[in-house]
């Protein structure tokens, strides 16, 4: 009987096949961990550029409205402005801006006077922070016919974010009479 010369055997060893196992494995876990960071970046990504869009959509509805106000005011510590419009405007006139503690960035509105109407409050964007100190300001200087909103925008978790400003022009603050600003405080709820 004849044996087969064992430098002739073409199979694999236990450990080769161990060795390859563990390199495969390594490989493996680097790109299945590479693959879920982009997934990660990917989605927090897209997550910013939506609430970017959303805070772009944001300054032109309140350009659209802000730019003809007769009468602008800071306050809650620059969280929030109210305006009003001139009279004879289309209703609403009276608008409050208010970026509030959970991240969203809220529009209310109001005609003038009252008459039992309700005050209509939407939300313009979410997953908004402030800039600064304060989101609304006027610029330095004490320029007041301008207005200053300083806004990020973040991911849902808050982790990372884009800042977002913008100045807004007021040609016509200070053109209110007949304390139609502290009417619209009065139906806003503001002091």
């Amino acid at each position: 009987m004849n044996r087969p010369d064992p430098r002739d055997d073409r199979g694999v060893t236990l450990t080769e096949v161990l060795v390859c196992l563990g390199i495969m494995s390594v490989v493996m876990v680097v790109f299945t961990g590479g693959i879920i960071a982009m997934r990660r970046t990917l989605a927090r990504t897209e997550q910013i550029s939506w609430t970017q869009q959303e805070v772009a959509r944001a300054f032109d509805r309140v350009d659209a409205v802000l730019r003809f106000a007769s009468a602008v005011e800071v306050g809650n510590g620059g969280a929030a402005i109210t305006f009003v419009l001139p009279e004879r405007a289309t209703e609403p006139e009276c608008f409050r801006l208010v970026l509030g503690t959970d991240r969203r960035l809220r529009q209310s509105a109001a005609p003038l006077p009252l008459d039992g109407a309700a005050v209509r409050s939407t939300v313009l964007a979410s997953n908004v922070t402030a800039s600064n100190a304060t989101a609304f300001q006027y610029p330095s200087g004490g320029d007041a016919a301008r207005l200053n909103i300083a806004i990020t925008a973040t991911t849902s978790d808050n982790t990372t974010g884009r800042r977002l400003d913008q100045t807004f022009e007021l040609p016509n603050q200070g053109s209110d009479s007949g304390g139609r600003l502290d009417q619209c405080k009065s139906i806003m709820g503001v002091s």
